[in-house]
This record gives structure tokens, C-alpha cells and sequence, in this order.
């Protein structure tokens, strides 16, 4: 919560009068995957403290065993490291030099078939999570932060164009890397 109450406060001073700040998502991405709300200019923090635990959404209900007792949760998918693994696993396949780091990561992967595949379907999968929250949200604006835009604007593109190839449901989606850094924890 303190990365979405900082994220909103640097968007605040570049434009205090942006609507789009007083309803938005703020999806951390880093060992897991959590987002918080913030609902007319406020953090909403749920009856229990507990709101925005979209990491374990199930996506698959067949799929990794996760630590919380269920399966197939998106952050088994789509972490930081779950991102680089996947990666390594699809370099392996392809008889290609895993990448060492996810900047590593980042650099080859445009250039790289077999990791590009493999990032665009870490995309796909933050993208079907992503809307799930956003159905049951109602939200539009989704900012992503934690460390995840190591990753650049390719992947943020694939993950707007899955999200926008769902139903009419989406629309005007503003979907952005977080501006005020990854460390923005300290900052909130």
C-alpha cells in the first residue's frame, strides 16, 4: 500500500486535478503479486486489511502448487522471478543461453525468439489476472510497479493488447508503469 499511496502522490504533483488518480489499481510485482486500491483519492484497505490479494487468483486450476494451499494462483506465473525462471526454462528448450538476470532478461528478449515467447505469455497471464480484477473492480486505470518495469514498453504493450482483446468489458483502459520508481515503498 505505501508503493500505491507514493505512486498516487507523484501523479498528484504532475497533475493534481487528473481524475484518473482518484480511482486506479496499483499492481506490485516482485516475489508475488498484490495491488491496492485507491477509491476516490483513498487507499481502500477492505473490512479485514486484507484487500488486494490478487496473487492468488486461480488461473489455472490444475496448475503449480502454491505455498497458500491452493493451485494455478497467478503469482506462481507472473513474478519476478517466476518470469526469469519460465524464461531460463524456454532459453534451455531452444538451446539458447539462459539469461542470468531478469535486466538480462529484458535486454534479449526482444531480439530473442524463444524468450520473447516466453515473455509474451508471462504477459497474457498478468493480463487475464488483470482483468479479472478489473471486472470485479470496475477500475480502468492499472499501474504497474514494483520492479516489473525492468521489463519495458514491449511488455507492457503485450499485456494492454490482452487486455484489450477481451470483451467490451474493457475499455479505455490506461494501463502505465509506476513513475515514481521501484523502491517507492520507502517514499509511501
Amino acid at each position: 500500500r505505501s508503493m500505491a499511496y507514493a505512486e498516487k502522490k507523484y501523479l498528484d504533483t504532475v497533475d493534481p486535478d487528473a481524475p484518473e488518480t482518484r480511482n486506479m489499481i496499483f499492481v506490485e510485482i516482485r516475489r508475488g503479486i498484490r495491488c491496492s486500491f485507491i477509491t476516490n483519492g483513498d487507499i481502500y484497505p477492505g473490512p479485514f486489511n486484507v484487500s488486494g490479494e490478487i496473487g492468488h487468483f486461480t488461473i489455472d486450476y490444475r496448475g503449480r502448487p502454491c505455498t497458500c494451499g491452493n493451485r494455478g494462483c497467478l503469482e506462481r506465473y507472473v513474478n519476478l522471478n517466476a518470469i526469469l525462471d519460465d524464461a531460463r526454462q524456454g532459453a534451455r528448450i531452444a538451446g539458447i543461453e539462459p539469461p542470468e538476470t531478469l535486466e538480462a532478461l529484458a535486454r534479449r528478449y526482444p531480439d530473442e525468439p524463444a524468450l520473447l515467447a516466453s515473455v509474451q505469455q508471462s504477459a497474457q497471464l498478468l493480463a487475464f489476472g488483470l482483468y479479472s480484477v478489473m471486472c470485479s473492480s470496475g477500475m480502468r486505470r492499472i499501474v504497474l510497479g514494483g520492479g516489473i518495469e525492468v521489463m519495458g514498453d514491449i511488455f507492457l504493450r503485450e499485456v494492454y493488447h490482452a487486455l484489450c482483446s477481451r470483451t467490451s468489458l474493457i475499455r479505455h483502459v490506461d494501463l502505465t508503469y509506476a513513475q515514481a520508481g521501484p523502491d517507492a515503498d520507502i517514499l509511501g
